[in-house]
């Protein structure tokens, strides 16, 4: 199959779905794309790209040598960056894909602190969530361990005699922990993240669950390191 095939197939492939998304608007492919990256993630993540494509595929379209010609073929890389846009729209990547196999560890309020970092440091995990129960609760991450340092001066501190909960006294509204379901598609875990940046924020860790309910048991962790993985799953 020819490249303008191709990309003229993955076009209407596409127009097909955003028709289908937006509830079939009256308006043209430009405007669709407008539209839908207000809401849909892939879609802003390539906007320019697809309007740039618009343009390509009315030349081809328009400027026919013959019936089943075209006047130029659009080259390799275009044709394989709407090909995965494509199949990011139509199929997309989701949380669950990327946490399988990954077991989660969590602890309790009542937990040993000093048995919790000695695991942490064994496996090499920078978070911890904590649940009382199926009750969230919090996390364990750096900066309440250095909190926890600077109240302390490094003096009279026993972490054998400390529990989570000791820890968890430390915890600051800055301290951002998100939740997912391991529906959710990964570009928007990707968004969410790219936006909370633009304004300054940082996420400390995305506690994926079934349901992506707060009090849900946790069946993957998602930290700020992951993300040029995710990004790479996503290109």
């Amino acid at each position: 199959m020819s490249n303008s095939k191709r990309f003229l197939d993955d076009f209407v492939k596409l127009e097909m779905y955003l028709k289908k998304y937006l509830n079939n608007p009256k308006v043209g492919f430009v405007q669709m794309v407008h539209m839908a990256a207000k809401t849909q993630a892939t879609i802003k993540r390539h906007s320019n790209d697809l309007i740039e494509f618009a343009q390509l595929r009315n030349a081809i379209v328009h400027n026919r040598i013959g019936e089943d010609e075209a006047i130029a073929e659009p080259h390799d890389r275009v044709v394989e960056l709407m090909d995965r846009i494509v199949d990011q729209v139509t199929e997309p990547k989701r949380v669950r894909h990327f946490c399988k196999d990954k077991p989660v560890y969590y602890a309790a309020p009542h937990d040993n602190l000093a048995t919790v970092l000695l695991h942490q440091q064994k496996h090499n995990y920078s978070v911890v969530p904590i649940y009382d129960g199926q009750q969230y609760v919090g996390m364990l991450h750096y900066r309440l361990y250095q909190r926890l340092l600077e109240r302390y001066a490094y003096k009279n501190l026993k972490l054998d005699e400390m529990l989570v909960e000791d820890v968890l006294e430390f915890y600051e509204k800055d301290d951002r922990v998100m939740f997912f379901s391991e529906n959710t598609e990964l570009d928007i875990i990707v968004d969410r993240i790219m936006q909370l940046s633009e304004k300054g924020r940082t996420v400390i860790a995305i506690v994926v669950s079934r349901s992506g309910h707060l009090n849900d048991v946790p069946v993957g962790i998602i930290t700020m390191a992951d993300l040029p993985r995710i990004i790479r799953e996503l290109e």
